[in-house]
């Protein structure tokens, strides 16, 4: 027997944050979902700052967390 499990927030929001170690600055956002649209407005909102805005390279280091991922590749196996 298949089983689906729906999975309900039930109103929960997420929180995403960005933290520069160096400076000690922490940037977030609450959003009411947590997909690529709320990802990239934090994004948006670190690299709208100096230093970052001017900078030649900011470097991204982020979790597992399935609002940053990609589009799955088919496997070839």
């Amino acid at each position: 027997m298949r089983v689906n499990h729906e999975y309900g927030r039930g109103g929960a929001l997420t929180h995403l944050a960005a933290h520069d170690a160096h400076r000690a600055k922490v940037f977030g956002r609450c959003e009411p979902k947590t997909r690529i649209v709320p990802f990239m407005a934090l994004v948006a909102q670190v690299m709208a700052t100096e230093p970052y805005a001017s900078a030649k390279r900011v470097f991204w280091i982020v979790d597992n967390g399935s609002s940053h991922r990609g589009k799955r590749r088919p496997s070839t196996v």
